[in-house]
């Protein structure tokens, strides 16, 4: 099942979006079966924009990435779909135009900077691999470049931080840094995979203004991937909800956030934390459904506390709740 985003804002690409994924299936080919971990999901992102994903681990968000990037690990392929960057089809090309377009029009800041960092390479070292390779800078040209990325992402004394590795730097440090390597070639999408994990709050808060600063200055089109509501609230145009491999819900955030219409994504806004709670955090009951053995309907249908038996025979077709807020419920306006 397809699950299409509406355009929301204008773009300068001829009418095109700037990345295009339509109908993205990515299996894995295990012993147990196949498992579905992404099955079907379709968005865009625009030149500027910043695209939030959203859903509990292992809903496909990260897979969803490494397919955008063909990055999936053995036994997992791309089986069906198209993802389009500037109208290049990337699933269709060989190994090493992709590899010219990994780093330098699409990149990844990925998760954890402490197993991402080769702790066997110095920073400068990582961070100018990428601009060595898709720019041809060496020598001189190419250290001044790697202390101008450091500084852009805020490392203080940069060019004596050039030869420090991993384990001399903090986690906010080592998340800069991380970063640095993300927006080295200065690349037209950025996918953010839980950015600022390792972080704590005011770091956090500091590395997401940085963010924000290099998009005005660079017009990169973000995709963050998170568990994180409020990370979404304050950084994204649009969000996507994902739930065991296809999408459920999706549009502008201040219309998700203020008038959720899945039960999964008002669950997930019901576990966040308010400063007028005075009652316990409220949680999900049960676990999301097995890749290799999704139920024929609704895949959410087994904890969603108002599921009824259309809910567990049939999947529920894709429907726009207003404007380009679209879900999957057959129900939703039991929770409006």
């Amino acid at each position: 099942m397809t699950q299409k985003i509406n355009k929301n804002k204008s773009n300068t690409n001829n009418g095109k979006h700037l990345l295009q994924v339509d109908d993205l299936n990515v299996h894995f080919f295990t012993r147990r079966g196949v498992a579905r971990a992404v099955d079907g999901v379709s968005f865009h992102v625009d030149e500027g924009e910043s695209l939030g994903i959203v859903g509990e681990s292992g809903s496909g968000k990260s897979v969803t990435a490494l397919g955008i990037l063909r990055l999936v690990p053995s036994p997992g392929e791309i089986v069906q779909g198209s993802v389009r960057l500037d109208g290049e089809n990337l699933t269709e090309i060989s190994g090493q135009a992709m590899r010219k377009i990994r780093g330098s029009k699409i990149s990844m800041i990925l998760q954890d900077p402490m197993t991402s960092l080769n702790p066997s390479f110095s920073i400068g070292e990582q961070v100018s691999e990428a601009i060595s390779i898709h720019q041809g800078l060496k020598g001189k040209s190419l250290k001044d470049r790697v202390v101008e990325m450091l500084t852009k992402v805020r490392i203080p004394a940069a060019e004596s931080r050039v030869g420090d590795f991993p384990h001399q730097l903090s986690g906010g440090m080592r998340q800069r840094a991380s970063g640095a390597i993300g927006i080295s070639c200065t690349p037209k999408v950025l996918i953010c995979d839980e950015p600022t994990t390792a972080l704590d709050m005011t770091i956090q808060a500091q590395y997401l203004e940085l963010l924000k600063e290099v998009q005005k200055e660079t017009g990169v089109a973000f995709i963050f991937i998170t568990h994180d509501m409020g990370i979404v609230a304050k950084m994204c145009d649009r969000v996507v909800v994902m739930y065991a491999g296809r999408i459920v819900e999706a549009g502008p955030v201040i219309d998700v956030f203020r008038n959720p219409s899945h039960p999964y994504t008002i669950s997930l806004l019901k576990c966040l934390p308010r400063l007028t709670a005075v009652d316990r955090l409220e949680s999900i009951d049960g676990q999301p459904p097995d890749p290799h053995v999704f139920p024929t309907g609704c895949r959410f249908a087994p904890r969603c506390p108002k599921a009824q038996k259309l809910c567990r025979e049939e999947y529920p077709k894709t429907t726009v709740v207003s404007g380009d807020h679209i879900n999957a419920c057959h129900f939703p306006g039991d929770w409006n």
